[in-house]
């Protein structure tokens, strides 16, 4: 607890008046008067950049989730492992996914994109920009729908209601050669994270294309995004589970501050330094 009346004391001693020597006086007091205003500045500044790096965490949980698992090997990641770790789990909410690059194509536009197949109701319990983008959606009972970024449908022309063709790298024989993969989406949905790089990036459809398409198992995923309010608790919790089912050479498990180490480190050191 502050002693205010210590406080008092040396602050009365140090600033008292000396008649003898007034020119000591006042440069005590710019002294004082100048070491203060650096303190408030260093407040305000630290301030800044801590309400700085929340927000640039706030915006990254949009599409770095805060724990990732990625299977080293086919077939690890699937429904089975979603039961278990729900049973383990239960305080958290999980979204396994598919995931290809595929070349956008509206009329003339092309642009590269990052295809993720999720489950729609799943992944807007753990994606807020997700949710709020599908509760604006228009109705579509065909399987073959994609959800995309704002920015990658400005530059594509694209409204909700259109159509765009995806090229997938797979290829399919036809004649004497082969060609890419390709299908027809209708866009029911726009994000806007506030990320531009990531609505350019990102697109968004239902398992069940991948599965027809791609020829996806059933129940068995690329990955599995995982939202939880204590991320780097729960990442150790869930490798100490691994390991007690066996699973901790197979399975990655990734946090967002790992996807995003070198950022967070530089604004880190630039506090410090700030501090020093």
């Amino acid at each position: 607890m502050v002693n205010g009346e210590l406080i008092n004391r040396i602050v009365r001693h140090y600033l008292k008046y000396d008649r003898d020597n007034p020119f000591i006086f006042i440069s005590m007091l710019l002294a004082f008067l100048g070491i203060s205003a650096g303190v408030m500045v260093l407040m305000v500044a630290m301030g800044i950049m801590n309400g700085t790096e929340k927000e640039f965490k706030k915006r990254l949980f949009v599409m770095n989730y805060p724990i990732t698992l990625i299977p080293s090997t086919h077939g690890v990641a699937n429904d089975n492992l979603i039961s278990k770790l729900k049973i383990e789990f239960p305080n958290l909410k999980f979204s396994p996914y598919y995931t290809t690059q595929v070349i956008t194509k509206s009329g003339s536009n092309v642009n590269g994109s990052i295809l993720y197949g999720v489950d729609f109701q799943k992944e807007a319990k753990i994606n807020r920009v997700f949710r709020e983008a599908i509760e604006n959606s228009i109705e579509l009972d065909s399987k073959y729908k994609i959800v995309m970024g704002k920015t990658l449908a400005d530059e594509l022309l694209v409204s909700i209601g259109d159509k765009l063709t995806l090229y997938f790298s797979e290829q399919r024989a036809i004649g004497f050669g082969t060609m890419p993969l390709q299908k027809r989406f209708k866009a029911i949905a726009k994000f806007d994270s506030g990320l531009k790089a990531y609505d350019k990036a990102i697109i968004y459809t239902s398992l069940k294309p991948f599965e027809k398409i791609l020829k996806r198992e059933e129940g068995i995923y690329d990955g599995i995004h995982i939202y939880s309010n204590r991320a780097m608790d729960d990442t150790e919790s869930i490798k100490n589970y691994l390991k007690d089912i066996g699973l901790q050479n197979l399975i990655v498990v990734e946090g967002w501050w790992e996807q995003n180490k070198s950022f967070f480190s530089a604004m880190e050191m630039e506090k410090r330094a700030l501090f020093l």
